[in-house]
């Protein structure tokens, strides 16, 4: 009975091994296949949607539903505005949260307007103004490294669309919630709203509707899309802004650009040397172009963007065509450069991570392909070690867990470190 047992187990990893070499010759003969994607906003870009290239659009929301957003990860406490759908803010010069029952909107007009950085997700139209050399500032209020609360010092002028106006005040973050007060100018229909953190676990920003006083969940878990597909205003020259309709990539993706190149052609080899870049308009809106003449849209000729997604992986992305207000279509090909490669091959029969994403806890199942001796090292994106193990011989199958309980969420790398070389692994704690 127990040589029987053994050999159901030994057919049992066979088959899988004939899997596993089966799924490596598809990936191999795909490497550098393509898919063509529509990422539609609708009529109008009613919409916005958050897409992932390793598995399509992930959540669309209305862009209009939305005036502030609040930043939940990070230390930067960004706070930003719907200016997509008319909103414009400007700051009350040479006074602070003390004039808030006495505001003087005296000079209004000439007063400047504060932007949403379209370079980064943490620099919100509320974060402008800090004061050179104070660390602390935040523009809307300062920090306290003492408490650990940041306290508002700023009042706002806020007018929407219709011409309406209200005054706004950031009262303070403390302890992951956010409160702020607004009112009409003059000082009626005083409300004090807040935003929690906590009700927004794995996202990057928090929503609020000053309709219904109201927060709103519009986005996916922020390792669970690469870009998004949206309306903003763009810098289009130094000191200008305008209402543009483009893609902006999520914190933790790096973009670089090629033009003048034969699309099909590039691949992998020709990042090799690339400067990738974080800003969150490397794509942006400007790799197309409105023809009055031929009332069309017009695409940069020659152009691809490598795209290094948050899950690591390196894709080709080339933009195909553009349908405009009355579809709202992005069209676009995407091809996957490294999904194919199979670093660990000459080290192991078998390696399986999971669960990935993990949580509190993941495994590593291994078989090296020579007893060899192993250590295993967890780091974060900055190259900061976690954990690491001591070089250790294994020969046949293992399994090893380990605790990542209070590890912030984001993406992991772990690098298997054998004497027949090295292989990194992708790991995505929530």
């Amino acid at each position: 009975m127990p040589g029987k047992s053994f050999q159901i187990i030994s057919n049992h990893l066979k088959m899988k091994n004939i899997y596993i070499v089966l799924t490596l010759i598809f990936l191999s003969v795909n490497q550098f296949s393509f898919a063509q994607e529509t990422v539609s906003l609708g009529p109008g870009y009613a919409l916005e949607s958050f897409y992932s290239l390793a598995n399509g659009e992930v959540k669309t929301s209305p862009y209009n539903n939305w005036d502030l957003a609040f930043q939940i990860s990070g230390f930067a406490a960004s706070i930003r505005v719907n200016t997509a759908k008319g909103l414009t803010l400007k700051k009350v010069p040479n006074t602070d949260a003390s004039a808030w029952a006495t505001l003087d909107t005296t000079g209004y007009a000439s007063w400047p307007v504060q932007y949403d950085s379209d370079e980064s997700w943490d620099k919100g139209a509320f974060n402008l103004g800090i004061e050179p050399g104070n660390d602390f500032d935040l523009g809307w209020g300062v920090y306290n490294p003492v408490t650990h609360h940041v306290t508002g010092d700023s009042v706002y002028v806020l007018t929407f669309a219709d011409g309406s106006v209200k005054k706004l005040k950031i009262n303070s973050l403390i302890s992951g919630v956010y409160s702020f007060t607004y009112a009409n100018v003059d000082g009626s229909s005083e409300i004090t709203s807040s935003l929690n953190k906590a009700d927004f676990t794995d996202k990057a920003f928090g929503y609020y509707a000053f309709d219904g006083d109201s927060t709103l969940d519009r986005e996916p878990v922020s390792t669970d899309y690469d870009l998004r597909f949206t309306r903003y205003l763009g810098l289009i020259a130094p000191g200008t802004y305008y209402p543009v309709t483009g893609v902006l990539s999520n914190s933790g993706v790096e973009i670089a650009g090629l033009q003048s190149v034969d699309v099909n052609a590039v691949g992998i080899a020709d990042t090799t040397g690339l400067a990738f870049s974080a800003s969150i308009s490397e794509i942006g809106y400007d790799w197309k172009s409105f023809n009055p003449s031929t009332n069309a849209w017009t695409l940069a000729d020659s152009l691809v963007y490598f795209v290094k997604a948050v899950d690591g992986e390196i894709y080709k992305v080339v933009f195909t065509g553009f349908g405009g207000s009355g579809n709202g279509n992005f069209i676009f090909t995407k091809t996957n450069l490294t999904t194919s490669v199979d670093p660990q091959k000459d080290m192991f029969k078998r390696l399986s991570v999971f669960p990935n994403p993990a949580r509190d806890r993941f495994t590593v199942l291994f078989e090296l392909k020579n007893s060899d001796l192993l250590n295993i090292e967890l780091s974060d994106l900055t190259g900061k070690t976690i954990f690491q193990t001591p070089k250790q011989r294994y020969s046949g199958l293992q399994q090893l867990e380990f605790n990542v309980q209070g590890l912030s969420a984001g993406l992991y790398l772990l690098r298997m470190n054998a004497g027949s070389g090295i292989t990194t692994q992708k790991l995505v704690i929530r």
